[in-house]
């Protein structure tokens, strides 16, 4: 079946089985390659990479504009968290010394641009990359909520042999419930790196 097609997919490599779920390797008209699911290709569930699906909401965005979109909202939204002592959250970000860079700060359109530019999409939310920093474009990008959940500034980090991982994932890594370390480390004082190492 090399060569037929689904969608935007075209099939490139023979099956192979995973848990016993056909997969194919194939390639979107975009370039991206992907092992997928047989079944899904066959049903219609699967007909592209979901690079259509950014390419409409990019083309939306530019044709509609800034005003009265989300990224509107999550501009000003950040300007409030850090520069109006009376929002809710400005403790966590303005109080704390965070801010917006001059080049977003003085002009809303380059937000924007920085945003459709750079993976912009409605399941997404704007996330610091160093929670200590500020909003500018080398420091923001945007994450699901799962990737967010592992960057919040009161998450316990651990290095050990320049690996760096937040607590709840070195828990999966060393195959040990999350409750279990936070419990020990809490209840015992145990210092969080020592007590990660214990289990490698």
């Amino acid at each position: 079946m090399i060569g037929e097609k689904f969608g935007s997919w075209e099939i490139v490599g023979n099956i192979i089985k995973q848990q016993y779920v056909p997969f194919v390797k194939c390639r979107c008209e975009c370039g991206t390659s992907r092992n997928v699911n047989f079944n899904d290709l066959k049903s219609g569930r699967s007909t592209n990479c979901g690079c259509l699906r950014k390419k409409t909401c990019r083309n939306r965005l530019l044709k509609h504009g800034f005003s009265n979109s989300r990224i509107e909202r999550i501009y000003y939204g950040i300007k409030s968290r850090c520069y109006n002592p009376n929002q809710e959250s400005y403790t966590r970000y303005g109080a704390r010394g965070i801010e917006m860079c001059e080049e977003w700060f003085g002009d809303p359109s380059k937000f924007y641009e920085w945003a459709v530019n750079n993976g912009y999409d409605d399941s997404l939310s704007i996330e610091r990359i160093d929670v200590d920093g500020d909003y500018e474009p080398s420091n923001c990008k945007w994450a699901t909520r799962k990737e967010q959940a592992r960057n919040k500034s009161n998450n316990i980090m651990i290095t050990i042999n320049n690996e760096t991982k937040c607590l709840k994932d070195w828990s999966n890594k060393i195959d040990v419930p999350y409750s279990t370390l936070t419990k020990t480390i809490r209840e015992k004082g145990t210092d969080p790196k020592r007590l990660v190492a214990s289990y490698l």
